[in-house]
């Protein structure tokens, strides 16, 4: 199994580890406070770890996240407790930024831990570089 695909290594992993990830990664608590950011999500967002753990993921750090397309699959994984959802998810930056988000239910913690993959756009281009 993909060591990203689990929630069990991620959660066993140590702050240096999570930081040399090449993705982000963010551990949500059942309320969505964030308990985990690393150094690959801070350069994705623009956000410093410390600025938000301990804040609301949904209401107080990325309140664009806040649709049923990524919070209502956050809620379905901590009420359901065995489901993990992946899907691509665009933030309303400038310009729009399409990412790939795996999330993972962590039992022992009971917190979900959220990767954040940035989707390579494939453009057409004319030149012959």
């Amino acid at each position: 199994m993909n060591e990203k695909k689990s929630a069990d290594k991620l959660a066993q992993m140590t702050r240096e580890q999570l930081d040399n990830l090449p993705y982000g990664v963010i551990e949500l608590s059942e309320d969505a406070t964030i308990l985990t950011y690393n150094a690959g999500e801070a350069e994705i967002s623009g956000r410093k770890p410390e600025n938000v753990i301990g804040k609301n993921f949904f209401t107080e750090v990325a309140p664009c996240t806040d649709v049923r397309e990524f919070h209502g699959r956050f809620v379905d994984l901590i009420e359901h407790r065995s489901v993990n959802h992946e899907f691509d998810f665009v933030f309303p930056f400038k310009p729009p930024m399409t990412v790939s988000i795996t999330m993972l239910y962590e039992q022992e913690e009971n917190s979900v831990w959220v990767i954040v993959e940035r989707k390579q756009i494939e453009t057409q281009s004319n030149s012959t570089d």
